[in-house]
């Protein structure tokens, strides 16, 4: 009984595949006359967009070139204020010291990181002097303190 189940799945997979084969031989002209002006059309539409990409290719470059010559700037002056906050840390060892009392971290932070130290005194300078004292209307003026009078 297997032995007949089994010569009949053989002969059943070698008719299909002996079908399929003659399916392949006689519609293969088909397909490939159906499929031939397709690929012509690819092919021209490949060349077609290789040459506009020729023609645009120096435009492109060109626009490149502008981009990375705009990132040239700023990369340097980045580069001169880090330089420059590493002066005036090596320069002012009191000032780092000062810092490292106040905050040990901000101090870390600002050894690995010396060019934000431009930034900060920028923005909390203003405020330091008015804190200390120094700044005012004018160099001398202060102005009285809201809840002490004067008589």
């Amino acid at each position: 009984m297997i032995l007949i189940l089994t010569g009949v799945v053989l002969i059943s997979a070698v008719i299909s595949l002996g079908l399929a084969f003659l399916l392949m031989q006689r519609y293969s002209r088909e397909v490939q006359a159906t499929i031939k002006p397709q690929f012509d059309e690819v092919r021209v539409l490949v060349s077609e967009v290789q040459t506009l990409l020729e023609e645009v290719r120096p435009q492109i470059s060109h626009a490149n070139s502008l981009m990375a010559q705009m990132g040239v700037q700023p990369r340097q002056i980045k580069t001169a204020e880090r330089y420059m906050a590493e002066d005036v840390i090596e320069k002012y060892p009191e000032a780092k010291a000062i810092l490292s009392m106040i905050s040990p971290r901000t101090a870390e932070y600002f050894e690995e990181n010396p060019d934000i130290l431009l930034e900060m005194a920028e923005r909390w300078g203003p405020r330091i002097k008015i804190l200390m004292g120094e700044a005012g209307e004018s160099a001398g003026a202060r102005r009285p303190h809201p809840f002490l009078r004067e008589e």
